[in-house]
């Protein structure tokens, strides 16, 4: 859930300030900000290919992406509501 709070935090942030935080968290020696967010993407699209959310971790992921993005935002609040959904019964 943290990677997608960070994600999302950082999601409207401008070119120079996402390539100054990469820049000191490689210094750091920890993975840049777009290296989290890359994987973060590569992950929500593994979700909406394979068109089920398996676990509470990949629906917090899918709660994250809605909240940023419109790519296919519909198809990420089905999986949601249908994992949701699941749970309850």
């Amino acid at each position: 859930m943290a990677i997608g709070d960070i994600v999302e935090m950082t999601s409207n942030w401008p070119l120079d300030k996402i390539v100054e935080a990469d820049r000191q968290l490689s210094a750091a020696d920890l993975p840049s900000l777009s290296a989290v967010c890359a994987k973060f993407s590569k992950a929500v699209a593994k979700i909406v290919r394979k068109g089920v959310i398996a676990n509470d971790a990949e629906f917090y992921l899918v709660r994250n992406a809605t909240e940023m993005t419109g790519d296919h935002r519909q198809v990420l609040l089905n999986l949601a509501e249908a994992y949701e959904g699941k749970a309850v019964c």
